[in-house]
């Protein structure tokens, strides 16, 4: 009997964070879950109650059941009564926020109110509240006004000293206007260092004595940076492309080719201090923002564009330059011509922005463009090409142009004038 009662509080015990995490409505579920496993066990128990000689036994076995039934009731009510008073005291909290948006309110629409309408209950505690808040405010704008005050005071005191340390003769107010303009200027070459910066912290790793610090540019390149922590004076850094997502961002262009010319693959480049890891840092940032402004210059030209054909990069093998080549032809005219732009500066963070410094070859082998129109086009190039950024945009929307206003061949025309090669 002793085992069987053991048993049974066991089997009806509830464990009170087993059900923590039930609602209200889930509990009165096992609530009536319980009872209807009580009943089952009562009815169960009957037959073993009857064999028994001794009616005591029989009872005690009935009180135990029913003794681990209420003590399972009680912890389901438990938490129960937990939950309900934590609702009540969010209710609490929502009243009392309630009474105090309608304080604000009444004092909106009734500034003016008379001695007796004071002193009732709810408002008068209402008017407490108000007047709380207004002397925490008044005592807020006292507080910055009295430091406005001490820093204005500040400024005359730095602006006497000025004059006296300096013998500035006349009004002070041309120097303070300069030093705010330079003040500014530094302001200004901070924001912009800080929006140069295109990386991003990926991870560290620690390793021994050493610890690996990756940066992330804009999920195209990762750059290592490994630090000895027994000698900072020693720094290496290696970089590494993600050439999938390269691809994936820059279809159809080899933009691989160019990050490989950019950012060569050096093992463990060393850096003297923190200082130089900081302009090449720096450094990495200048290279990749001028490749990527060049790169989303050339998908816009290929997005509205129809004439233009094909753009990609690729590297001299006799010279090792860095040449993106461009290939247009006119639908009407049929007329093709390609040329060749020198990119090498880009490996010293320049963008090609000055159009009479732009290497453009044209690339006879693959222009069927007379020889005519190819001086006209060139002339235009040089003279009527705008510096500046977008200047690769520009070029592509000025040879499309070019190209499609070019009048249509007749089926019997000759071709003596074209250099075809």
């Amino acid at each position: 009997v002793v085992f069987s009662v053991s048993d049974s509080m066991k089997q009806m015990h509830i464990r009170p964070e087993s059900i923590s995490k039930l609602n209200l409505q889930q509990l009165d579920m096992l609530g009536d879950m319980l009872g209807k496993v009580h009943v089952a066990r009562t009815y169960k128990r009957l037959p073993a109650a009857v064999r028994m000689q001794d009616p005591r036994l029989a009872e005690a076995m009935t009180l135990h059941g029913k003794l681990s039934y209420e003590k399972a009731k009680l912890q389901i009510n438990r938490v129960k009564l937990d939950k309900l008073r934590n609702k009540a005291q969010l209710c609490q909290v929502g009243i009392q926020e309630c009474r105090y948006l309608k304080s604000k309110i009444s004092q909106l629409r009734r500034p003016t109110m008379g001695a007796a309408q004071m002193k009732g209950g709810p408002l008068y505690t209402e008017t407490l509240i108000n007047t709380c808040d207004r002397l925490e405010g008044n005592a807020r704008i006292t507080e910055k006004k009295l430091a406005l005050s001490m820093i204005q005071q500040k400024v005359e005191n730095l602006k006497i000293s000025l004059e006296h340390f300096c013998n500035i003769k006349g009004d002070i107010s041309e120097v303070l206007r300069v030093a705010e303009e330079q003040l500014k200027m530094r302001n200004q070459c901070r924001i912009i260092n800080q929006q140069a910066s295109l990386w991003e912290l990926k991870d560290i790793v620690k390793r021994e004595n050493k610890r690996d610090v990756i940066l992330n540019y804009r999920n195209l390149l990762l750059q290592r940076i490994i630090l000895n922590l027994s000698d900072m004076s020693t720094l290496f850094v290696s970089n590494s492309l993600m050439g999938t997502k390269i691809e994936k961002a820059f279809p159809n262009l080899k933009a691989t080719v160019a990050f490989s010319f950019l950012f060569k693959a050096e093992e463990n480049q060393r850096l003297s201090d923190l200082r130089s890891l900081q302009k090449k840092t720096m450094e990495t940032s200048l290279l990749l923002g001028n490749l990527i402004d060049v790169l989303e210059e050339i998908e816009d030209a290929k997005g509205e564009l129809l004439s233009l054909i094909s753009a990609d990069f690729s590297v001299d093998s006799q010279t090792g330059q860095l040449i993106f080549s461009l290939r247009f032809i006119g639908y009407e005219s049929a007329k093709r011509v390609a040329f060749t732009i020198d990119m090498t500066d880009l490996s010293r963070a320049v963008y090609p922005s000055e159009p009479s410094e732009l290497p453009i070859k044209v690339w006879q082998a693959q222009t069927t463009l007379s020889q005519p129109n190819l001086d006209k086009l060139m002339a235009s190039i040089r003279d009527d090409l705008q510096p500046g950024r977008v200047m690769i945009l520009r070029l592509c929307r000025m040879v499309s142009q070019l190209v499609n206003t070019l009048p249509v061949r007749p089926p019997s025309a000759s071709c003596a004038g074209d250099l075809i090669i």
